[in-house]
């Protein structure tokens, strides 16, 4: 009866969610499809720290032997949305074609897998890396991405999201964590800042900056909420998300000494929080270190765990053990690779621990699985998605999409950074934003060669400005 009960308002529920987005889709508010992906995969990632910590549930549903995630599924409904309203692909453009050409030779290697005897279950769940990068940036294909920057979408939701990093730290940092039991929702470990969570987080900091700074009408409370996101990193001991951090910042620094950089943002408070950013990060290696003898502070603790604990050095281990399985099966299929759901199995020395699934390094996980003609089509979408960003950071009208558009770029040399030491291919909430990223900087990049880039926040400053001015009629 259970089964049956869960079935039927999994239905309801996508049937609603399902009418909302073709109501926003027809009305040409595409932007509040991307706006609820979005919200649920944030959700996912601040209630659950790992993807292997959620439980069968709302987030992660079990029908037919096969395991759902609710991200995945609200992006399925929100792509069949957009297909039923406004059909397929107008047009092909390079970028469209290097995305394509990539998903399309992923989802031969998993035929090439199941002709090769590989597990179905592995191979259905590395192949759902089409639905999530594919996906994620085909949704953002036609978007207004100027009302995704405007002062209401980045708004009191944001300084309360810095709010609840503030709150969540130190719960992580102490471990003390709360539990929630609701029907279809349980969380155990509530106010805990995963890996993933705070890499998304570092990201979204970027954005918030970057659009902020660019903004007519700055508001200060949002650059002060970037702080604990841009640190939240720290609140656990993944060494890959602290790496990840220092590309974004690396990132930054290369965009702030270009000629761009000084046109579009030209005002102190900008600045100031810029540097707060950095005088934060130099701070806290400089806390990693002994501050006198018999004193030191407790970053140095998580410094230690992350990169010289002896845990971590047993994962650094294990990685040159799936790097070296990893480049023996590169030379028995270098071009084509072996298909998805390639078995692997590690064991680690000195444990009864045994690693039977990825190579914690994107580019063997593709090499592996689509051979060295699969990482060139990744490589090529990824540098294609990239170029137009970067257009559209230099020549977009309005800067707040131009500043969107160079904060993906950031965020995507973030995420790619992580993505030497982890599988985020195979992590659905990672690979569905790196998606998204994609999807943004194409947009806007699009938007500039088709001359349809305004300046909507001069636009929303004239409209303000005539309201102020207007004469308030009397009471008759």
């Amino acid at each position: 009866m259970a089964p049956v009960l869960l079935l039927a308002l999994l239905l309801t529920g996508g049937y609603l969610a399902w009418s909302r987005f073709v109501a926003w889709e027809r009305s040409g508010h595409r932007e509040l499809v991307v706006a609820s992906v979005f919200a649920v995969l944030m959700a996912d990632l601040l209630l659950y720290a790992s993807q292997n910590d959620v439980p069968a549930g709302l987030f992660r549903i079990g029908l037919l032997g096969q395991s759902f995630r609710l991200p995945e599924l609200v992006l399925v409904l929100a792509l069949a949305a957009r297909l039923a309203v406004h059909g397929g692909p107008k047009r092909v453009t390079p970028v469209g074609l290097a995305l394509g050409a990539f998903c399309l030779w992923y989802a031969i290697c998993g035929f090439t897998g199941l002709a090769a005897g590989h597990d179905a279950r592995d191979v259905l769940y590395e192949a759902k890396a089409i639905l999530y990068v594919g996906g994620g940036a085909g949704l953002l294909a036609g978007v207004d991405l100027g009302r995704l920057v405007s002062r209401r979408a980045i708004g009191t939701w944001f300084v309360v999201l810095g709010g609840l990093t503030v709150v969540m730290f130190p719960m992580t940092w102490d471990e003390n964590y709360l539990r929630l039991t609701l029907p279809g929702l349980r969380v155990r470990n509530l106010g805990e800042i995963g890996a993933d969570g705070s890499s998304a987080l570092v990201i979204l900091a970027v954005v918030a900056l970057l659009v902020e700074g660019c903004r007519r009408r700055r508001r200060a409370l949002i650059g002060l909420a970037t702080l604990p996101m841009f640190l939240s990193v720290f609140s656990g001991t993944q060494r890959a998300a602290m790496l990840g951090l220092a590309a974004a910042l690396a990132a930054l620094v290369v965009l702030a000494l270009g000629p761009t950089w000084r046109r579009r943002l030209r005002t102190s408070p900008t600045t100031v929080f810029l540097a707060l950013v950095v005088l934060a990060a130099v701070a806290t290696v400089v806390a990693t270190v002994q501050v006198r003898e018999g004193e030191r502070l407790p970053v140095a603790d998580v410094y230690e765990d992350s990169f010289e604990a002896t845990g971590k050095q047993q994962s650094a281990d294990a990685r040159q053990l799936l790097w070296r399985e990893a480049d023996q099966l590169f030379d028995e299929r270098p071009l084509l690779g072996h298909g998805l759901g390639v078995p692997v199995e590690v064991r680690i020395p000195l444990t009864n621990r045994v690693i039977d699934s990825g190579f914690h390094n994107v580019p063997y996980d593709i090499v592996t699985r689509t051979g060295l003609f699969g990482l060139a089509l990744f490589s090529l979408a990824v540098l294609l998605c990239v170029r137009e960003g970067l257009l559209a950071w230099r020549r977009h009208a309005d800067g707040r999409v131009a500043a969107l558009a160079a904060a993906a770029v950031v965020g995507t040399a973030s995420l790619l950074t992580k993505a030497m030491f982890e599988d985020v291919l195979d992590k659905h909430r990672l690979s569905l934003l790196l998606g998204l990223l994609l999807g943004v900087m194409v947009a806007a990049g699009q938007a500039v060669r088709d001359h349809l880039d305004v300046d909507e926040d001069a636009v929303a400053e004239v409209d303000l400005r005539k309201v102020a001015g207007a004469e308030v009629p009397a009471w008759s």
